[in-house]
């Protein structure tokens, strides 16, 4: 599989700033008129903005792009948006497109946006724009302030009920919660949701939940 590698700048909501290594690895398949292959996982490697001795590593699977970091009380969350449909069918169609994990004892456990800092509004890590995508596959650093722009050609769009908004900003629904609104059945049969969905399980890393 192809692998791409680089360095980011992820400004956090306090104004300071962190270096995140990212990877993104392209094992998945390819239709015939397609160059590349798809997203496998993604990968993040970053340490704490108050203690670079204290290290990070998130992995996620290829349908959930990094968005986001942030940091509440010293606990780093990473924020996912839900980008594919195999992702979307097995996280059940959250509504807005957001997984938040939050790093707890060695592992990434599921939590809900009103966990999140309420300053937290920009996606601070590389969106897949067009711009950001070259950077990547170059393996190029790329500043914070390079991230917000890519962030933003993506341009406007509906996300969910929630209103419409920019791409580098994150929807906060009003109670803080995310709704799951897959309506699977009459697609798939009961077997073939449990046999994806396991299916799917199996490419997490075992460090999240």
């Amino acid at each position: 599989p192809e692998v791409w590698k680089w360095q980011e700048e992820a400004r956090l909501d306090d104004g300071k700033t962190i270096l995140v290594d990212r990877e993104v690895i392209f094992g998945g398949a390819r239709l015939p008129w397609e160059t590349e292959r798809l997203q496998s996982e993604y990968i993040l490697r970053f340490a704490s903005p108050t203690d670079s001795k204290i290290k990070y590593e998130y992995r996620s699977i290829g349908g959930l792009a990094p968005a986001a970091i942030a940091f509440v009380g010293g606990v780093p969350f990473v924020v996912g948006e839900v980008s594919r449909g195999d992702a979307k069918k097995f996280y059940d169609c959250p509504e807005p497109p957001l997984i938040i994990h939050r790093y707890d004892n060695g592992k990434w456990k599921r939590a809900e946006l009103r966990a999140l800092p309420s300053t937290l509004n920009d996606m601070n890590l590389a969106l897949f724009s067009n711009l950001a995508m070259e950077n990547a596959k170059a393996g190029k650093s790329a500043t914070a302030q390079q991230v917000n722009e890519w962030n933003k050609t993506i341009g406007k769009r509906v996300v969910g009920k929630y209103a419409e908004t920019l791409a580098d900003s994150i929807p906060k629904p009003s109670n803080g919660k995310i709704e799951y609104q897959c309506n699977v059945e009459g697609k798939l049969s009961a077997i073939d949701i449990i046999e994806f969905k396991a299916e799917m399980r199996s490419r997490l890393p075992k460090n999240m939940e």
